[in-house]
This record gives C-alpha cells, sequence and structure tokens, in this order.
C-alpha cells in the first residue's frame, strides 16, 4: 500500500514506520504548529494519505491516517490495528482539521488612548446640557398652557385645570355636569325637514335633492367630452358611439339601481334572452351595449385640468370626483335639520383598485380600500357631512383635525356627540365644549391627561364596579363589565341606571345591575353611523370596478339614496320601525 510524506523526517514511498518513530513525528509536528506561520525556516509536516509502521508489540502491519485522527492533547497511548489489505482513507486536502492550541496569552493589540478633557471644558458641557433641557420643558409647558387656556375663567380654574389636570371625586351625586345651554333644532319643520324636502311627493324627488340639475348636467358633459378624447387617442374606435344625454343619464343609474337589488352573476345575465335567466325590465330601459358604452366612458370631470404640484404630482388626489363630491357637501346638511345626538365614526369601501390612498386596517371585516370618516343623525341615521381620507397632511392629530371639520357646521348648537376611542380625548373634549358642544366616547386609558388612578395597573376591579372623577366639567368613568371599560364625558355626571340583564352562566335567568349612564347612552347612541353601513350594505350598487374613481362613484350615489330614504321615512311617520328589511 503506497504512501508518501513529505517534510523534516520524510521517506520513500511505501517505507514502513515503527511506532516510536510516528510518535517522534507527532511531538516534531506539534512543535511546528506552535511556532510561528511567517517563519521561512520552519517546515511543517504534510501527512499524505496514509503512514505504514511495524510494531513488534502488535506483531503486524498498521495503517495510520494522520489526518483524519481526532488527535488527543497528549501522545496516544496505543495505535489501533487494521486488518491487512483495507483500502487507504480517501485523501484530505489541506491543513489537519484539529489545531493545537497556542500556549500562552494572545497578543495584544495597541489601544487608542481616551480623549483627555479638562476639567473647566467638562463643567461648560455639563451646563449647556442643562440650558437644553431647561429650554425644552419651558416649550412643552407654554405649548400645553396654550392648549389648556381654552378652560380657563378665572385663577381658581387656571390653577385646578392647566397644566396637571387634577381629577377628584365628586362630593356628591351629580346627574348632569352640564345644564346650562338647551339644544334647539333649527328650521321650521320639527323633524327637521327642509322646504324642498318637505315639498317633495314621490321617492324620485327625494332623490333629484341631491341628484340636481346641475350634476347630471356635468355628468353628461364630462362624460361626452372623455368619449370624445379616449376615441381620438384609439385612432377612431370600430365600436357605435353617439353622445350621451341626461335621459340616458337617469337611465343608467336606474339600471345600476336595480342591478342592487336583484343580484346576477355577471352582467351580461340582466340582457339575457335565455328562458330561465332574462329579466324583460333591463332590456326595456337599455341595450346592454349601451349601458357597457356609458360605464366605460362616465366622467365627473376633465382630466386635462388636474392641478399639479411642481414635482408632477396631484394637488387634489380626488380631483376626478370633485364635483359630485363639492355638490354633496352642500345638499347634504341643506335637505335635513339633525337632532340632539349625533355620531362620528369610519367606513371601509373594500376594493383592490389601484390608487395611492388605499387604506389596511386588519381588525375591520373589510380590510382593504378607501376609508371614510362619516357624521350621521344618531336617530334617523341621516349622512350629514364625511370626508375620504387620502392620506396624512403632517398634522399632530388626525383625528382632532377630523372631529373639528366635520363638526364645523354645527358647533355652537348644544349637540351631543357620540364618538369612539379613536376620537376621545380631554383635549378634543375640553375643545368642544368652550364651543358649546358636549360629547361623549370611550377613551383609552393611556391618553394624555387623564386620570393615572383609573388606569388597570394601579386597581383591580371586580365586576359592574364603577369609579368617576371630575375635572372642570368633565367626567371621567372607569366600569368593570366582561372587560374595563373607559368613558370621558361632558355631558353626565356620576350618575348610576339599573339595568336588567341576563345572569351570567345561567340560561334565561335575569338581574339586575348597576351601569354608568354615560355607558347606557354612548351604546344608545352611538350606531349611527354603523346604522347607514348596514343600510348602505342591503342594495350597493357596487360592483368590481378597475377604476377607483368609479367606485367611489357608486358609493357617492349609494349614499344618496340612504339619505332619500330616511327623508323618505321622515315624512311617513307611521312606517315600521324596520320597514328596510320588509321591502316597503
Amino acid at each position: 500500500m503506497a504512501s508518501t510524506s513529505t517534510g523534516r523526517g520524510a521517506r520513500a514511498p511505501n517505507q514502513n514506520f515503527s511506532a516510536q518513530e510516528v510518535l517522534d513525528m507527532w511531538e516534531d509536528w506539534s512543535e511546528t504548529e506552535t511556532a510561528d506561520d511567517d517563519d521561512d525556516n520552519q517546515v511543517e509536516p504534510v501527512f499524505q494519505d496514509s503512514v505504514l509502521f511495524d510494531d513488534p508489540e502488535i506483531g503486524n502491519t498498521v495503517q495510520l491516517a494522520p489526518a483524519f485522527l481526532d488527535l488527543p492533547d497528549e501522545a496516544p497511548a496505543a495505535v489501533v490495528p487494521v486488518a491487512a489489505g483495507a483500502p487507504p482513507a480517501k485523501r484530505r486536502r489541506g491543513r489537519p482539521s484539529r489545531r493545537v492550541p497556542v500556549v500562552g496569552p494572545p497578543p495584544k493589540r495597541p489601544s487608542t488612548p481616551p480623549p483627555t478633557i479638562s476639567a473647566q471644558e467638562r463643567k461648560a458641557f455639563k451646563e449647556r446640557v442643562k440650558q437644553r433641557k431647561a429650554a425644552l420643558s419651558a416649550v412643552g409647558k407654554a405649548d400645553l398652557q396654550q392648549k389648556m387656556a381654552l378652560l380657563v375663567e378665572n385663577e381658581e380654574d387656571r390653577h385646578n385645570c392647566c397644566g396637571d389636570w387634577k381629577w377628584e371625586n365628586f362630593n356628591e351625586d351629580t346627574p348632569y355636569i352640564n345644564e346650562e345651554g338647551q339644544f334647539a333644532r333649527e328650521g321650521e319643520d320639527p323633524r327637521g325637514l327642509s322646504g324642498a324636502a318637505h315639498r317633495a311627493v314621490t321617492e324620485l324627488d327625494l332623490l333629484r335633492l341631491f341628484l340636481t340639475e346641475a350634476v347630471l348636467t356635468n355628468l353628461v358633459k364630462q362624460t361626452n367630452l372623455y368619449a370624445m378624447q379616449e376615441r381620438a387617442k384609439e385612432g377612431g374606435s370600430k365600436e357605435r358611439w353617439s353622445p350621451v344625454t341626461r335621459e340616458e343619464i337617469m337611465a343608467f343609474i336606474g339600471v345600476a339601481i336595480a342591478m342592487g337589488i336583484v343580484h346576477k352573476g355577471d352582467m351580461r345575465e340582466y340582457w339575457s334572452t335565455d328562458a330561465l335567466l332574462k329579466t324583460p325590465w333591463f332590456p326595456s330601459a337599455m341595450s346592454g351595449h349601451r349601458f357597457c358604452m356609458i360605464q366605460r366612458y362616465l366622467h365627473v370631470a376633465d382630466n386635462t385640468k388636474a392641478d399639479l404640484t411642481a414635482d408632477g404630482k396631484l394637488c387634489d388626489k380626488l380631483y376626478k370626483v370633485r364635483p359630485l363630491l363639492d355638490a354633496l357637501f352642500i345638499s347634504f346638511p341643506k335637505h335635513y335639520h339633525p337632532g340632539k345626538n349625533l355620531s362620528l365614526d369610519e367606513q371601509m369601501l373594500g376594493t383592490k383598485a389601484r390608487c395611492s390612498f388605499i387604506q389596511y386596517m386588519k381588525d375591520k371585516p373589510t380590510k382593504r380600500g378607501v376609508k371614510l370618516w362619516v357624521l350621521c343623525d344618531a336617530q334617523v341615521h341621516y349622512c350629514l357631512n364625511f370626508q375620504i381620507y387620502t392620506g396624512g397632511t403632517g398634522e399632530k392629530g388626525l383625528s382632532f383635525r377630523v372631529v373639528n371639520e366635520l363638526m364645523n357646521a354645527y358647533l355652537g348648537k348644544f349637540h351631543h356627540l357620540y364618538i369612539d376611542n379613536f376620537y376621545t380625548s380631554p383635549e378634543l373634549l375640553a375643545h368642544l365644549l368652550v364651543h358649546d358642544t358636549l360629547a361623549v366616547g370611550t377613551v383609552r386609558q393611556d391618553r394624555l391627561n387623564m386620570p393615572m388612578r383609573l388606569r388597570t395597573s394601579v386597581e383591580v376591579f371586580k365586576p359592574d364596579q364603577s369609579v368617576f372623577y371630575s375635572s372642570h366639567k368633565m367626567t371621567a368613568c372607569r366600569w368593570k363589565d366582561k372587560r374595563d371599560v373607559f368613558c370621558l364625558s361632558t355631558v353626565h355626571g356620576n350618575i348610576l341606571e339599573t339595568i336588567a340583564r341576563r345572569k351570567r352562566g345561567t340560561r334565561g335567568e335575569m338581574e339586575d345591575v348597576q351601569k354608568p349612564k354615560m355607558v347606557f347612552d354612548y351604546n344608545t347612541h352611538m350606531g349611527g353611523v354603523d346604522v347607514f353601513d348596514q343600510l348602505l350594505s342591503y342594495s350597493p350598487l357596487q360592483r368590481r370596478y378597475k377604476r377607483w374613481s368609479t367606485k367611489i362613484f357608486f358609493r357617492l350615489i349609494d349614499m344618496t339614496i340612504v339619505n332619500s330614504f330616511a327623508l323618505w321615512k321622515l315624512k311617513h311617520v307611521n312606517l315600521p320601525r324596520n320597514c328596510h328589511k320588509n321591502n316597503w
């Protein structure tokens, strides 16, 4: 069995070694490993393949492969015999896998000496840090005092409310803490209807209060303009097209409404001649080809007149539906004067169309789409105002801005606004209170200026336990239901209300529990936007559209229909409460 070795103590191939010679070679190799690698005079023995040696004590030939042996720190006491004629081990390139550790500490690298700072420089540095902290603290206090100045009436109030918001316990039972102003509905009609809504006779008359002649004329003009522009780009399309008229736009909207009532899997089935699928009304109203062509070129604004910034971005992201939005912002609050209780919440318009203001909310049933802020009457479920969220504008308080802008026309009239914990804060309720508007809402326990004693980390409540704190005409409440509920109100005091509910863990057994009045009123009036959203879902005009502007256009038409239905219910006071569910 051939083998070779090089370096110090090397012999010719096929030459046998004794056990003592192998041990000597191992010791020489260990000493060579500890030497400096840069020393050219030292040569490491490299074992190739294996070596054969004769051991007189064992009496036979043994094969040794040092490159594959797990060599211990000390010399081996014995060599394991291998049967004669065994194949040599495979050659392994490079140096042995196990290196003998170097004895002694590793060499130290030169370290950079630390910079030397004199005592005077260190003292000056500390003084600058102290001055900077004092300046930042003064700015924070000044801003806080400026915000809380809305609540200041005299020096005593300045001491109690500005700065740290001193929350105190109620000394006596106080049902309501702000009863100075009285709400009075505007207009002559006690139901809140405008004169035009009161004179309307049919359902179509109510719808035309929002889809006015100016809105329809603009739709006709922009649709024909966009069709002409697109067909000029295509070099003359082979499909037949004639300018759309006002009557066709009305018929188009009517067919879209009917599609929301009669559900079919494909749009072509509405004009199907199959005996099982055909619906005679749709072909009589408009042909399928004409409906598709109008939907293809439907437009609200001129694309060529979009305002751009210096870097080529749109100044108004909603410019494609802006004329219709502006018209509804005027007509919605014009034809109905709301009652005392209002609710504000958000909606999601589900879409996968490409636009820059698509939102993703993982906790919502509709997770991806366009977000809308909606203000509704809490009892009639009429939409008074709304906004389409197109992204932040750099403001620090998004919820504060949204509430102020939507409530701008209703401030100073002693309305009661109900909001959820996304909007509620002591700062917002203080601002509304100064403008003669009361508010009730759930609140997050870690909001700025909320009382620390309300937090769950301070005290663990038992079921149905409640506690109240007040600070300058504002009440903070914590009530233990299944979970801890935190509320903030400028309407209620520390009054409790007895309600009957099913006892937990039983089958139908009832019990009386004490519940804060503000929580009871919040549950009663907060659902205005939710019911409005529910009405939108019954017969929607929504289908899958590639353009986001078409999706928003049909949502706006849906909102006008629900508002028209709310006015129609007010005119017919004898209708059942849930008439929208019974095909009225």
